[in-house]
């Protein structure tokens, strides 16, 4: 599984590659996204999808990213992109990025998930899904030749410092981690698993 996933916490990397945020849905991708911004790196975003009750920070996204494939042009030095699990597998084979990768525990996920879009799919039907997109995920990034860093999304809401500190050494150590530590909110951490 991810677990076995190394992290890669090399003080030596450069944010002269893209920067590409990934986990599954309602993982906290758009928390990181947020943090990076506030240390200092631009994101990738259109702005089209605008903040709401769910994420009354934003949610970082650009439409283009759903066809990843036929505009890998999106991607830029230096620059952050979310791009969740499932569209992570378009991506160029021969990229080199940066892949930070935010885990939540799975309940928390579907829960999130149902409070936001319905009950669409069964809890089960899910858990099975996105248990087989982190195997297939940790299956892809060991073949990439990306550099990988894995977060929890439980450690960054406990000591949000940490988590940004570490995000910090891995893109090379010129972030500002007290304005990115500072946007994370636990009070909008609502759903937690019991």
């Amino acid at each position: 599984t991810l677990a076995s996933i190394e992290q890669e916490t090399n003080k030596h990397h450069s944010t002269q590659q893209p920067i590409i945020v990934t986990g599954l849905p309602r993982s906290g991708t758009s928390l990181l996204m947020q943090m990076l911004t506030a240390g200092g790196i631009d994101p990738i975003t259109d702005y089209q999808r605008l903040p709401d009750q769910h994420n009354p920070l934003g949610y970082f996204e650009h439409e283009k990213i759903k066809e990843i494939a036929r505009h890998p042009d999106l991607l830029q030095s230096g620059k952050a992109a979310k791009v969740v699990i499932p569209l992570l597998w378009e991506l160029p084979q021969d990229l080199n990025c940066h892949v930070i990768f935010i885990r939540r525990a799975l309940d928390e996920v579907i829960t999130s998930q149902h409070r936001m879009a319905g009950e669409i799919v069964s809890f089960e039907d899910l858990k099975k899904a996105y248990i087989s997109f982190e195997v297939q995920t940790a299956e892809i990034v060991r073949q990439r030749p990306w550099s990988v860093l894995q977060l929890s999304h439980a450690n960054l809401l406990a000591d949000p410092l940490a988590t940004a500190e570490k995000i910090n050494d891995f893109l090379g150590g010129r972030l500002n981690v007290k304005a990115m530590a500072a946007v994370v909110q636990p009070s909008l951490h609502r759903v937690r698993k019991e």
